[in-house]
């Protein structure tokens, strides 16, 4: 079946995370899909740079919960896409307390062992081969385990240099410096930096979680807020404020400087943090594609003859 469009694609987003170590992980990827439910964004691939199957499972756990709003003919191709983690070498990595709480609510996942997995770097150059050249963004947070794997495929630098406008990295590179700085080195397109002090600058307000998600009776952000530490507390942002950039680079946000840092701009605090909350809250949207009609047919006569 085809879907017949003559718009310009929206950004392909690529999000290579530490899911679930920390808050802002989890916001960011609310916030992208805020974005993909005003057609400003697309969800394109989802791999996570830690070896914790748990933590895949609270990923699918939210994109299930943003699929379930698309109904009818086009639910059929809203099918839960594979999350990419890296296989543990060795006794897997034990769950931070965010995951294990948010998972000990009544949510259900599509993802109950490895095999329901990918392997982050083919999942994110297949990704790339299907999309059109320049409209892809990579957004990393955490270790650079899976882009450092995925350059070290064969010939995928020149794949990467034609469809990824450019990487942003929120945080620093301390959980593997050494491979970090090898990626850094390697990587074919520009690369934009949001540090620390981005996010501790940019809180997410608390109160927006006790104001803002009304309209769904249970909502795995929420959940996850409210275990990662207790309420009320404000969030630091640096992933959001990473993913905010990656989508919306022209919209006058951040500057970046010469070593492609990231730095906040004091007239737009306000709307920075207005934008958080209305993306990260966003109710699911029910995006039926447009579906090319197939030609009317001429009706046919009671006799059975065709009028010509």
């Amino acid at each position: 079946m085809q879907f017949a469009s003559t718009a310009k694609q929206a950004t392909a987003i690529l999000y290579d995370s530490d899911f679930g170590r920390n808050i802002d992980s989890v916001l960011a990827l609310a916030l992208l899909h805020g974005f993909a439910g005003k057609q400003q964004a697309r969800v394109s691939a989802l791999t996570i740079n830690y070896p914790c199957l748990e933590a895949a499972e609270l990923c699918d756990v939210v994109e299930a919960f943003f699929r379930k709003a698309v109904t009818g003919p086009a639910a059929v191709y809203m099918s839960a896409p594979a999350i990419g983690v890296p296989e543990p070498h060795g006794k897997p990595v034990e769950a931070p307390a965010l995951v294990k709480a948010t998972l000990a609510k009544p949510w259900v996942s599509n993802v109950t062992n490895w095999h329901d997995t990918a392997a982050p770097e083919n999942l994110i150059r297949n990704d790339l081969a299907a999309q059109n050249d320049g409209n892809a963004v990579m957004v990393m947070t955490g270790a650079a385990t899976n882009l450092s794997r995925l350059l070290a495929l064969h010939d995928t630098a020149p794949l990467i240099r034609a469809k990824v406008k450019m990487l942003v990295v929120a945080g620093d590179f301390a959980a593997d410096a050494a491979e970090g700085k090898k990626l850094l080195a390697d990587w074919p397109t520009p690369v934009v930096f949001c540090g620390r002090e981005i996010g501790d600058a940019l809180l997410f307000p608390g109160k927006s979680i006790e104001a803002d998600f009304a309209y769904a009776p249970q909502h795995p952000i929420v959940d996850a807020y409210r275990a990662y530490k207790p309420m009320p507390y404000d969030a630091p942002t640096c992933a959001l404020a990473a993913m905010l950039y990656a989508i919306r680079p022209e919209d006058g946000y951040f500057t970046v400087g010469k070593q492609g840092a990231l730095a906040t701009v004091a007239a737009k605090h306000d709307e920075v943090i207005q934008k958080f909350t209305e993306m990260v809250s966003a109710k699911p949207v029910d995006a039926r594609p447009f579906r090319k009609q197939p030609p009317k047919e001429e009706p046919v006569p009671k006799d059975g003859k065709s009028g010509s």
